[in-house]
């Protein structure tokens, strides 16, 4: 579905990108990634993006992906249905003569805790949430319902099955446009809840609003805590006065109700993330996806946010966690560990039953154009503090530029003509395609933990002779007792305010084509603070060419990087006392930059202190 972002610089001029070189990276050996399975072998040649995937908590077998197909000249949403754990799919179908529902784009699909199976979608003039029900694993679909509230844009359920006071509640929110009286229009997030299996819905329930109509909010799917509190986490950014702007930025946000959806605390502000202005913020786009741990592990109930951040220069892939519903978040992590400019896009997270945190994404760093994309995936076992070595989940790239996913969608509507001093708007016909809307495969990807620790994930493959992006699904398999310990201990205590760096015997050798720095931490505080201690790259710069870390303790090269600190005696620092020394290298290729520049500028995340949860 087509997004009112008003980004206001024109698109850029697309190249034809139809290969690139495989990644060298090879595979962490505690990572098994599965061959993956074409699901959209029903409509070969029509392009495919957009992905959701859900699987039936009463037979893990029973799994749902869902994407938008552009056929015979418009977007359509498919389902599609497997019992046999993604070995095969077919395609689902409307019970009854209306299938208006299949018309729809922003497709997601849901299992409740007694297996009935929901599809929705957004959908008519104004554009509607609409949801249907399905018996029989999703095969065949009922009529759809409209749930209430303005018009719609990217929706998620939620369902408490915590069997506290609201148990078998189910929550729908969505971002919204909403235009009052006076002609004022309104961007919010909406949220309604069913009591009878989203049969029927309350009204709808506004938790935040701008009357100024230019700021983007979009709504992050709602999660329900072990508690049963509501969580209704959500972005919002502002758009630059300038299109010469580089780019916009926001925050992230949450908001919980206590109550089953009925009234709703003040939002609380997250961190800061940013996109680039113009087509370069949809290449690397996501509608910021969440997770929460409901393990009896030590990080029961945190929230976990996957979303991707511009600096100015490149794009990552981060994440934050909360442990107390929203109300404060860690500083971001990167995901991704290259350390070129190539631009990540749409990023999944999900938390499997050992409380691992998984993350994919589409990753761009082997293609020399940054077009062409391939699956990447990565875990955290340390609570989204640092995250593993990425793997490389794909064969092939995947060129949402190339000829074959050039059909277009056509839609005719009154516009102003192009003679802004002619007023009058006449009719008008719009064509667009995969290449300039989806350049990132969608704005959401599937991904989902099953009750044995896989992940599965539904993607968007080219892997084939015309280059077609079609649907696809995958599994990755974690082995929790391989994983480096050093990142598996206890939730950890942003430190970076507290303690301090004292650095010693920089050097730099362009010989060896080695920099490296003796670094310890300080306490300067006049308490005791507690370990362990985790010192952790979050970003670096630096006009040595190729510069990358070769000595973490979790082996990345770049952010995310980590290195354990030990103290003399403990795990405790004394006031004024210091770590051990440890050394931080790396290497560069290339002599003395020319023209001269600092060699490293480098910012560091400090952690210790375990939390107890």
């Amino acid at each position: 579905m087509r997004r009112e972002f008003a980004l206001r610089a024109a698109l850029a001029a697309l190249c034809l990108a139809l290969w690139f070189p495989l990644a060298a990276a090879s595979q962490h050996p505690d990572i098994a990634v599965s061959p993956g399975t074409e699901i959209s072998r029903d409509s070969p040649g029509d392009p495919h993006v957009e992905t959701f995937l859900a699987l039936n908590p009463r037979n893990p077998q029973n799994l749902l992906a869902t994407s938008i197909a552009i056929e015979n000249g418009k977007n359509a949403s498919v389902v599609y249905a497997s019992f046999d754990g993604g070995k095969t799919w077919k395609r689902a179908r409307s019970a009854t003569e209306d299938n208006k529902i299949f018309k729809g784009g922003d497709p997601i699909v849901y299992f409740d805790p007694q297996g009935t199976a929901f599809f929705g979608a957004i959908q008519g003039t104004p554009v509607g949430f609409l949801l249907s029900r399905s018996t029989d694993g999703g095969l065949t679909w009922g009529p759809p319902v409209t749930i209430p509230g303005g018009t719609y844009d990217r929706e998620y359920l939620a369902f408490d099955h915590t069997g506290g006071k609201f148990n078998g509640r189910m929550y729908a929110g969505g971002a919204i446009s909403v235009t009052e009286a006076n002609g004022k229009r309104h961007n919010a997030i909406d949220v309604v809840f069913s009591t009878d299996g989203g049969r029927t819905f309350s009204p709808g329930h506004v938790i935040i609003g701008n009357e100024g109509g230019e700021d983007i909010f979009g709504i992050t799917e709602p999660l329900v805590a072990p508690d049963g509190t509501l969580v209704v986490p959500f972005s919002a950014l502002h758009v630059p006065a300038s299109s010469s702007s580089s780019r916009f930025c926001g925050n992230l946000w949450a908001s919980t109700s206590t109550d089953g959806g009925v009234t709703f605390l003040p939002a609380s502000e997250g961190p800061a993330f940013c996109w680039a202005n113009g087509y370069k913020a949809l290449k690397s786009l996501v509608a910021t996806q969440a997770a929460m741990d409901l393990t009896d592990g030590p990080y029961r109930g945190r929230i976990y946010l996957a979303f991707t951040s511009y600096d100015g220069k490149k794009y990552d892939v981060e994440v934050t966690h909360s442990s107390d519903l929203g109300k404060t978040w860690s500083s971001p992590v990167a995901v991704n560990d290259n350390t070129n400019t190539d631009s990540p896009a749409n990023p999944a997270i999900a938390v499997n039953k050992d409380g691992l945190v998984g993350v994919v994404w589409n990753d761009r760093r082997n293609d020399p154009k940054n077009s062409c994309f391939r699956l990447y995936f990565s875990v955290s076992a340390d609570g989204g503090d640092t995250f593993l070595p990425n793997v490389p989940a794909s064969d092939a790239p995947t060129c949402p530029v190339a000829a074959a996913n050039w059909p277009v969608d056509a839609f005719s509507f009154l516009d102003l003509p192009l003679d802004l001093s002619k007023e009058k708007r006449l009719p008008a016909i719009a064509m667009s395609g995969a290449p300039e809307r989806w350049p990132n495969g969608g704005d959401t990807q599937g991904l989902v933990a099953g009750p044995d620790g896989v992940f599965h994930s539904a993607w968007i493959n080219g892997d084939g002779a015309s280059g077609t992006m079609e649907l696809w699904y995958k599994e990755f398999s974690v082995d929790k007792n391989a994983l480096p310990r050093s990142a598996a201990s206890h939730s950890r205590e942003d430190l970076s305010r507290q303690l301090t760096l004292d650095i010693s015997q920089p050097q730099i050798d362009f010989t060896a084509h080695t920099l490296s720095v003796r670094v310890q931490l300080v306490n300067p505080l006049p308490v005791t603070v507690t370990g362990p201690f985790t010192v952790v790259l979050n970003d670096v710069q630096s006009s040595l060419k190729d510069l990358r870390v070769v000595n973490a303790g979790n082996g990345l090269p770049g952010k995310g990087a980590f290195w354990n600190f030990r103290v003399s005696g403990g795990e405790t620092l004394q006031p004024k006392q210091k770590s051990e020394v440890e050394e931080f290298r790396w290497q560069f290729s290339g002599g003395a930059p020319d023209p001269p520049g600092e060699p490293l500028r480098a910012h560091f995340l400090i952690l210790g202190q375990a939390k107890t949860h």
